[in-house]
């Protein structure tokens, strides 16, 4: 069987997947100055076509903005495999577009064969009326590059990696220092990324949070907490918070976060509902060196599940259950 994966970036983790079954690759990713951003995919997904191998058995799209190329591809190859992994914040706006744009985004939907979402909460994100097969396969976190010993002594250091973004909760984060900087002054968080909001963000000049900007190696940062947290809106499954596990800091999550499942497992208290909750939820932990760590190694024990080759395993078990 012969399979392309059309990508955007790619992500690490599909990026893997995608070679473990053995796809040429074709980028689908929509550049240039063109401001009209639909009008900018519809002709990028057209020229994507014309890319695709014509002796293409089954096509694999990386995320939301690949699942038009898909289905135009499966509109006109009906007997071949269409298969999307659900790992970007597409589906969550679902509910917020307009009735046409829903109608369209519905008729993509239907023309997958299998839909691959990365946690239970993408999965919950799937309209009803689509009835491809649904797979959730875990991503995968480097076990080996990011395990270190967890702290046997709090330094009451928070770590947010990601897009400084709403949709990454970069302002809730802020939020909940704010409180926890109240009960700790020697507090510290750094921000490691970029994003939207991060000037924002800087010019109030909050004592002790550090925006790092983009981090080549952000584990060097990882390590320098006790506490990662990540209070998104929606993320779908944030590798980040499963790096801090490896590298024995203590997760703090919101319900907005993909990986909650995950996190949960090592403490329910450690999936929050608001930036509150997450405060109080840190200032616990800052005030308790001994249950931290006991959630640090547990959480640390949890997240070694979580291997390249499991969840490699996975995906193709996945794609064999339309064979």
């Amino acid at each position: 069987m012969k399979i392309t994966f059309i990508y955007n970036t790619p992500h690490p983790v599909h990026k893997a997947w995608a070679e473990s079954i053995k796809a040429k690759f074709v980028s689908d990713r929509a550049e240039g100055k063109l401001n009209l951003r639909n009008i900018k995919r519809f002709v990028k997904s057209f020229t994507t076509i014309l890319k695709i191998p014509k002796d293409t058995d089954l096509l694999l799209c990386e995320g939301g903005s690949q699942f038009l190329t898909g289905a135009l591809w499966k509109h006109r190859n009906k007997e071949r495999k269409l298969v999307g992994i659900v790992s970007d914040p597409k589906l969550y706006y679902y509910k917020f577009m307009t009735k046409t744009k829903r109608k369209l985004y519905l008729w993509t939907l239907k023309k997958f064969d299998l839909l691959i979402p990365t946690s239970p909460m993408m999965e919950s994100l799937i309209p009803k009326p689509v009835k491809a097969k649904i797979k959730v396969v875990f991503p995968f976190v480097d076990i080996k590059r990011h395990t270190a010993k967890v702290k046997e002594r709090e330094n009451n250091t928070v770590i947010f990696v990601g897009r400084i973004g709403k949709e990454k909760g970069a302002d809730n984060t802020i939020k909940a220092f704010e409180i926890v900087k109240k009960r700790f002054p020697n507090a510290k968080l750094y921000m490691v990324g970029f994003g939207s909001l991060q000037k924002q963000l800087e010019e109030r000049k909050i004592n002790g949070v550090v925006f790092t900007g983009w981090a080549n190696k952000p584990e060097e940062y990882i390590r320098k907490g006790t506490i990662i947290i990540s209070l998104a809106r929606i993320e779908p499954a944030g590798i980040a918070i499963l790096e801090g596990m490896c590298a024995g800091l203590v997760p703090v999550v919101s319900k907005g976060a993909g990986n909650n499942y995950i996190v949960e497992k090592a403490g329910k208290e450690l999936v929050v509902e608001n930036s509150s909750q997450a405060a109080k939820t840190i200032i616990g932990l800052f005030n308790d060196n001994k249950k931290r760590i006991s959630y640090a190694k547990k959480a640390q024990k949890i997240v070694k599940n979580y291997t390249k080759e499991k969840s490699i395993e996975a995906f193709r078990k996945a794609i064999e259950s339309m064979e």
